[in-house]
Order: structure tokens, then C-alpha cells, then sequence
């Protein structure tokens, strides 16, 4: 029997094409027809006069204007959605730029397509949340916003590349690398530079900032601690892949579990959190991850949590968090793993 087809998103979180091509990669296997698509209609397709509008517009801010774009919007999407046939199912990774009139044409040359979206950043730090009403099942990586706002929780995943020439000797005891989203980050990195260092550990603890440093940090600040050119996902991987410790570090008031606590579970590298509710994941365990509530908690730290050897996780519970593990949950949430 020929197998249904599949429509999917994903939002871009400025990690290049690796998560993508790893859901590509498992869709072929189950899908007849695998569409990958970014937005409701492709950028090339925005004619000269939208262009111009859309220029003149952000300085006039006319709702005339605005409506005249809308139009000219909706035309190119049902043009563009309406060649999009013959698929069973859209699944959304947390992309919420797709509006009611995407929805309306898909489903009239689609009648019996279902649609599934999946949040990985909590609601409240979200724009166009108004979009969510759109899906048939939503599922969020955040325990707390899924309980709160009646969704199915289930947690994300790491990418395959995580699995790759795994090596038992590791080069860094601990490892960080992150945005410099706020002062909180800088603090706990420069109190653990210097706790650690005493102790002769060999650290790779590095935050990304851009030009506009001087508005969370004074000129007084350690200049190792700071990168001003990027690097990429997969570069980030290996370094952990490297690493016996990882620092996480969550984002304001989220409770959902970032990617790089997967990608440690994934890559055999300890774990140190401020999210406290990693505790009630089946992967937790003391001795290969310790928890600090705040940034007084660091100097407390044990140096053995360095030092000894991590505990073996069982393979079954590594293979959930899998791309291939994380789809084939959600499809068996939702009662369709038997009809892929």
C-alpha cells in the first residue's frame, strides 16, 4: 500500500540545515511524498509592486497599505499551496508564520489532512500565538506550559550527528558556549572560570556577543570569556562531543529542557543545570548531572563531579530522544504510528 504524504516546518533557530536534513532523512523512509517548506510562499515569488509596498509601508505604516499587501499575500499563497496535494499530515516545528488562509487552502485540496504543531519555546515568549488555534494536536517541550495550557508534552531531541566518532578521551572538563542574552550568563561563567581554575581543570567556557556588548556589560569584563565570531552548530557539537561537562543554562522562567541536554545525553557529557525540572526526566541521575539554583550554588559544586566517570544511561531511554524516537512518539500520541 503506497504511504501517505507528509508537509513540514521548522523554525529557524540559527542552527543551519543539520536538523532539518535529519528529519528529511526519517520522513523519506515513512512518507511517499516528503515537502519541506520554510514559509507560506516562497521569497522569489514576491513581485516587484509587493516589494515596493512592503518598502513604503514601513515608513508610512498605512493600514490602506497594509490591506493592499494582505491581497497580494494571499493571492501568491493560494497560487503556491494550492499545487500541494495528496499529503495526510503538516507538521510544525514551532513555526507560527503560517495564517488562517494557508490553512484554509491547504485543507480544501486536502480534506483529511491533520495538522500537528510543536512548540519549543514557552507561549508567553512567543509572537503570533493567536496562530495555534490552526492545529489539530499541539505538543510542547515545556512540562509546566503543556500542563497550563492543556497541550501534549513531549520533550525535543538531538540530531543524529550527535552519535558520530564518539571518543572516550575528552579534552575539556567543561564546556559552555552560548548568546549573551543577558548579564546572568556572564556572571555564572566568569564565578565558575574562576572557581575552577584553581583546581588546574581545563575549561572551554565562551559566550558570543555582538556589537552591542556595552548594554549588558561594563568595560570591566574578562575578554577570554568573550567570542565575537560565531561558530556552527556542528562545530558546537563536536566540542561537546569533547567535553566530560556541559554548563546549561536556561532561558528566564522556562522549564523545558534545552537541546544541549539532549545533545549531552546523546554524547556521554555530564550535565550542570539551573533547571531544576530535569528531575523528573527519565534520564536523571546525580551522578551525571548536578542541579544549582542560583549562582551562589557553583562554588559548591563538588571537583570529583568532574572527575569520575559517568554513569551509562540505558540505550532505550537515549534512543527517545532521537529525531527518530521524537516522531515516532508524537504519531503514536495522537493514535497514527500503525498508519505511517
Amino acid at each position: 500500500m503506497d504511504k501517505e504524504g507528509i508537509l513540514y516546518s521548522i523554525s529557524n533557530l540559527g542552527i543551519g540545515d543539520s536538523i532539518k536534513e535529519n528529519f528529511n532523512s526519517e520522513f523519506n523512509k515513512e512518507f511517499k511524498k516528503v515537502i519541506f517548506l520554510k514559509n507560506e510562499f516562497n521569497k522569489k515569488d514576491k513581485n516587484i509592486l509587493y516589494k515596493f509596498l512592503r518598502s513604503l509601508n514601513k515608513r508610512l505604516k498605512s493600514r490602506i497599505l497594509d490591506e493592499r499587501i494582505k491581497k497580494i499575500e494571499e493571492r501568491i499563497i493560494k497560487r503556491e499551496i494550492s499545487k500541494i496535494k495528496e499529503i495526510k499530515y503538516f507538521f510544525n516545528i514551532s513555526n507560527l508564520k503560517f495564517r488562517e488562509k494557508f490553512f484554509e487552502i491547504l485543507k480544501e485540496n486536502n480534506p483529511n489532512i491533520k495538522t500537528i504543531l510543536f512548540l519549543w519555546d514557552k507561549t508567553e515568549y512567543m509572537d503570533n500565538t493567536n496562530q495555534i488555534k490552526n492545529y489539530d494536536y499541539i505538543f510542547s517541550y515545556d512540562r509546566i506550559d503543556a500542563l497550563n495550557n492543556n497541550f501534549i508534552f513531549r520533550p525535543t531531541f538531538y540530531i543524529d550527528e550527535c552519535l558520530e566518532n564518539l571518543n572516550n578521551k575528552k579534552e575539556y572538563d567543561l564546556f559552555y558556549i552560548g548568546v549573551l542574552r543577558d548579564r546572568k550568563r556572564y556572571d555564572y561563567l566568569e564565578k565558575l572560570n574562576k572557581y575552577l581554575h584553581k583546581e588546574n581543570l581545563n575549561l572551554f567556557l565562551k559566550l558570543y556577543a555582538d556589537k552591542n556588548i556595552k548594554n549588558i556589560l561594563s568595560n570591566n569584563y574578562d575578554r577570554n570569556l568573550i567570542m565575537t565570531k560565531r561558530i556552527s552548530y556542528l562545530e558546537n557539537i563536536e566540542l561537546l562531543k569533547n567535553s566530560k561537562v556541559v554548563l546549561d543554562i536556561k532561558y528566564k522562567k522556562q522549564h523545558g529542557l534545552t537541546l544541549r541536554c539532549y545533545e549531552a545525553l546523546a554524547t556521554g557529557t555530564k550535565i550542570i543545570t539551573d533547571n531544576e525540572d530535569i528531575k523528573n526526566y527519565d534520564f536523571y541521575n546525580e551522578n551525571n548531572i548536578k542541579i544549582i539554583k542560583d549562582i551562589n550554588d557553583i562554588e559548591k559544586i563538588p571537583i570529583e563531579f568532574f572527575k569520575t566517570p559517568i554513569i551509562e544511561i540505558d540505550k532505550k531511554i537515549i534512543e527517545r530522544y532521537s529525531i527518530k524516537g521524537f516522531i515516532d512518539e508524537i504519531f503514536q500520541k495522537i493514535g497514527e504510528k500503525n498508519e505511517i
